[in-house]
């Protein structure tokens, strides 16, 4: 599998941001028509710790675009190594080196598979989204200001 330049460039702990997505429609289990990318923007992933925050600035229905945030450990699971959609999946304990890259917007990351660290991507747009300016999964809602 070829690593985006912006991979390489970013691996380390740093974010990447991304603004202004282009619109596009997901069908997923978690009652997601559209994914937060076609409301939200500058979104951008940071990992303090154990704990891996996704923020943006999402639209809500006064047409205001409040940022929020919200913690993905309740989105997200390492399964042996890969990452996969999954309630209070608490990937961090054994993922690092995320970064943000392209539309739809995927999360690059190397999570050990009990053995080693290998290289893994999730589209989060088809479970992630925004509900009235709050980032949201599986029931689980972020914090908006």
């Amino acid at each position: 599998m070829r690593v985006p330049e912006v991979f390489v460039a970013l691996v380390g702990g740093a974010s990447a941001v991304l603004g202004s997505p282009v619109p596009q429609t997901t069908n997923t289990g978690n009652s997601t028509v559209y994914s937060f990318a076609d409301s939200c923007n500058g979104y951008k992933v940071n990992q303090i710790g154990v704990d891996v925050w996704l923020s943006a600035s999402c639209r809500n229905t006064t047409g205001d675009w409040p940022y929020s945030q919200i913690n993905l450990d309740h989105c997200i699971a390492n399964n042996k190594g890969t990452m996969e959609a999954r309630e209070d999946g608490y990937f961090g304990r054994t993922c690092d080196r995320m970064v943000m890259h392209g539309i739809p917007p995927v999360l690059y990351a190397f999570c050990n598979n009990g053995h080693e660290a290998m290289e893994t991507v999730l589209d989060i747009g088809g479970f992630v989204d925004n509900d009235n300016g709050h980032l949201h999964c599986f029931g689980y809602y972020g914090e908006a200001y």
